[in-house]
Parts: C-alpha cells; structure tokens; sequence
C-alpha cells in the first residue's frame, strides 16, 4: 500500500507500520532479545524519524545490550526531537554514570531534572555521580532538594545521611537517619 499510494489515509499506512515495529520491538525487548528489539526499532525511525519516544525505545535495546555509543546516538536523538523528554535524559545520565563519563552524567541528569522537577529517580541519580566523585556537599544539596519535592521519601533520607556522614557532619547525618526512621 505504501509503495503504491505513500499518502495512503494521510500517512496513517506509515503510522501503523511504525507502530506495529515498536509493538514487536517491545515484545522482543521483553524476551531480552535486544538485538531483534534495535532492528525493529531501527525500522520504526526509518518510517518516522520524527518519533522521540522511538529513538528513546531505540536507545535502551542498545543500552541493554550493552552497545553505549549507538544509545548514546538515540537517546541524543530522543532529546534532540523532544527536549522535554526527562526519561530519555535520565537514561543517558545512567549510560555515561556507568560508563564513567561523569562530567556527561551529571548534565544530563540535570537536564532530567529541568524537564520534570519531580523524577526523584534523577534527583537519587545525580546525587549518586555527586558522592562518586566525593562532592558530598553537592549530593546532599542535590537530596535535599528532592526531600523538598518527596517530603515522605525514607530513603532520600537515609541517603541524606550518608552524605551528611561523608562530609564528617554526624549531627545532621543522625538527624536525616532519624527522620527516615520516624516518616
């Protein structure tokens, strides 16, 4: 139908052929069958290159099976096509983290952050690549800007408390171990 009439519906052929890649793509990404999961996602972006949340799909069959640079290409993508796209950031800040690229890390889940102020997830993330590279000052300040999002987030707490341990600050870090103990 494509081939014969491309405007078929007004795209709509070219819409559901997209569609049903990401569909099988998802399927496979389930099975861990990563491989077969990027081919079909491949295919999607061919026929909708302007599709973020195909490039994102994209991006995380590649990050799992572990091929970084080519995520790293989609999930730029992603971002490129839809700046709002907080998990797409998310997701590189967690590629470079692992990859080591901390510098990366750290703007990209600051760019996650900026997207949507309330992804804890980020907030916990960008802490982590704070206190990985010793700026615990940093990490607490990131966590207690998440507690203000989270009030009710033990666990932002007792992350507090790490890093209030780390920089030597004992009182302040019983105080957040306290309050995680009694939220």
């Amino acid at each position: 139908v494509l081939t014969l009439e491309p405007n078929y519906e007004e795209g709509k052929a070219k819409g559901l052929l997209a569609n049903a890649h990401l569909k099988q793509g998802a399927a496979y990404h389930r099975q861990k069958n990563y491989k077969a999961a990027a081919e079909e996602y491949v295919s999607a972006t061919q026929i909708d290159p302007s599709s973020a949340r195909t490039f994102y799909n994209l991006g995380l069959a590649y990050k799992s099976a572990r091929e970084y640079k080519k995520a790293v290409t989609a999930l730029e993508t992603a971002t490129d096509l839809d700046p709002s796209y907080d998990k797409a950031f998310r997701s590189l800040g967690d590629i470079f983290r692992a990859t080591r690229k901390k510098k990366q890390a750290v703007t990209a889940y600051g760019n996650a952050i900026a997207a949507n102020p309330k992804d804890i997830c980020s907030f916990r993330s960008l802490a982590k690549v704070h206190s990985d590279n010793k700026q615990y000052s940093r990490a607490a300040s990131t966590l207690a800007k998440a507690i203000k999002v989270k009030p009710a987030d033990a666990q932002l707490r007792v992350d507090l408390g790490f890093a209030y341990h780390s920089m030597k600050k004992y009182n302040k870090a019983i105080a957040s171990y306290k309050k995680a103990i009694t939220n």
